[in-house]
């Protein structure tokens, strides 16, 4: 992502509604770790591919999974480790 450097400390990201976002731009989300609120309200978002980034993800205190229709079990304890 070429702007990836300058979003880096992002604290905050909704992308309510953006069925178009794939899963890597997700994991890229992920990885940002100043990331401490994220809505991804009824997006396209399955979780998988989320232990390669788990560890960035110490910093997340709030994520709405409403709508994530695509969330599979196997995503969700991916978010939840």
């Amino acid at each position: 992502m070429v702007h990836q450097e300058k979003l880096s400390s992002l604290e905050k990201l909704s992308c309510r509604s953006c069925r178009n976002i794939s899963e890597s731009v997700f994991s890229c989300f992920f990885s940002f770790k100043n990331i401490l609120k994220l809505d991804i309200f009824n997006t396209n978002f399955t979780g998988e591919g989320l232990s390669a980034v788990k560890e960035e993800l110490s910093n997340l205190q709030d994520i709405c999974l409403r709508g994530c229709n695509n969330l599979t079990d196997e995503g969700l304890k991916q978010v939840l480790r």
